[in-house]
């Protein structure tokens, strides 16, 4: 299947796409370059990942939290555990 002719998002040129989500040219240097930027923008989201869950463990536990860990250290499931309390 043949599509629309596109511009490549890295140098400009015009290309025939071999895939319908395909974004540049096949050009050495113009994957080199989308590589980049997707690991750069990658990396970005591993670090705001990593302080959203730096924040979310500074939180104090909640009764909920606190039953589940009395469950499993008494070898109980949570259920059985609020069960027998």
């Amino acid at each position: 299947m043949e599509y629309e002719p596109r511009k490549c998002i890295i140098c400009g040129k015009n290309y025939i796409p071999r895939a319908p989500r395909q974004k540049i040219c096949m050009a050495p240097d113009c994957r080199l370059e989308f590589r980049r930027m997707h690991e750069r923008r990658r990396s970005q989201f591993d670090i705001e990942k990593e302080k959203a869950q730096r924040a979310m463990s500074k939180l104090k536990p909640n009764t909920l939290t606190k039953d589940a860990i009395a469950a499993k250290a008494a070898g109980m499931s949570y259920g059985q555990y609020m069960a027998s309390k």
